[in-house]
């Protein structure tokens, strides 16, 4: 169910950012917070052994995704240039 909840989430955050829509980023990122929150109090208690390892893996790997896309695109204001754009900008001239 967690696999499912996560698909569905990553494709709202798609469409977030593909139609730069920000509300629809932002409640991506909270629903996410939410499905981890809940894997790591229900899902992950009645695993054991390699199957535990194996989903504290996976759900690592989904948050970092998660944080690099959250860098990237929600939490960049609308105007605001980051340091590699500017440094990109500057090698252009």
């Amino acid at each position: 169910m967690t696999v499912i909840a996560l698909a569905w989430i990553y494709i709202l955050l798609g469409a977030g950012i593909y139609l730069r829509n920000r509300p629809a980023r932002i409640a991506a990122v909270s629903l996410i917070a939410v499905t981890a929150f809940k894997c790591f109090l229900y899902d992950l208690a009645s695993l054991g052994g390699l199957y535990l390892v194996a989903s504290f893996v996976g759900l690592a790997i989904a948050l970092a995704i998660v944080s690099l896309l959250l860098q990237k695109y929600v939490l960049v204001r609308p105007g605001v240039t980051s340091s590699r754009e500017k440094a990109e900008g500057k090698r252009e001239n």
